[in-house]
């Protein structure tokens, strides 16, 4: 008999375990293409290309920032903000303004968590019986004496 010669390695699709960092992931693909996309339009050329007359739109691409958490409802994501210089006017993303770090909803959501207690510690259902969607019950505290 022959011995086999290939080893069997997970699968590349998303399995029902993976299928929430599968979608994050693509949610974050999709993001940093629309910010490549953003700066093409404001310089007027796509990554790598040169300015085509002298009197083109100023500016050029100097990299990529720091990675940058966006909390959002599906999760935390990483996205690297890229970087103009040249310009006469700081370059700022519509879709991700300097110094945001999560989306409105989460925002809105923060102190509604906040006042059900949950930045204190407060009692919450576990996740399979409604977790934050709809999960956050009022208990009496126990009387003294």
């Amino acid at each position: 008999m022959k011995e086999q010669s290939t080893e069997t390695c997970p699968e590349s699709r998303p399995t029902w375990e993976s299928l929430e960092a599968f979608a994050r992931q693509g949610v974050q693909r999709l993001l940093q293409q629309v910010l490549e996309e953003e700066v093409e339009g404001v310089l007027g050329r796509g990554r790598y290309e040169r300015r085509d007359a002298v009197d083109a739109t100023p500016g050029y691409r100097n990299g990529h920032g720091k990675p940058r958490r966006l909390s959002a409802m599906t999760g935390t994501l990483t996205i690297r903000r890229p970087r103009v210089r040249g310009l006469e006017a700081r370059f700022e993303s519509r879709l991700l303004p300097l110094f945001k770090r999560r989306t409105e909803e989460v925002g809105r959501l923060l102190p509604e968590l906040y006042l059900h207690g949950l930045a204190l510690g407060g009692p919450v259902d576990r996740p399979a019986e409604g977790g934050l969607a709809g999960g956050v019950r009022d208990v009496e505290a126990p009387a003294a004496g």
